[in-house]
């Protein structure tokens, strides 16, 4: 959630302890938090999608590739995550690299689900 920038820009009085400078400061750290914190997420989202990409693997009401592509993406952000956390001032130098892989999983699933729907027959 991006608001505590906004809260920290709106003009309430007790803001005026604050030079203009110091809250344009801080509403930069507010939102490179931010950015961190939905780094954090997207690690519980690689375990999310992993185990998700092994349930449909293991099902057959949905075709194992799928699954497979889905726990790639889910490793896909794992590594992009962690790479971020480890980088010099967590610039993320690979997620044009990842971006793809995560794409085509993801997009797999979800046109699958849209189209053609889970074979209950098969379950």
């Amino acid at each position: 959630m991006k608001l505590p920038p906004l809260l920290l820009l709106s003009n309430d009085t007790y803001l005026a302890a604050f030079q203009p400078s110091q809250l344009a400061t801080l509403a930069l750290l507010s939102l490179n938090i931010q950015a961190q914190g939905y780094g954090i997420g997207l690690v519980f989202f690689g375990f999310y999608c992993i185990l998700i990409g092994y349930i449909i693997f293991k099902t057959n009401a949905i075709p194992k590739i799928i699954g497979v592509l889905y726990a790639i993406a889910g490793l896909c952000y794992l590594i992009n995550s962690f790479t971020m956390f480890l980088s010099k001032g967590f610039a993320n130098p690979l997620f044009m690299y990842f971006a793809i892989p995560i794409f085509v999983g993801e997009l797999s699933l979800c046109l699958w689900l849209l189209i053609k729907g889970i074979d209950s027959s098969k379950c």
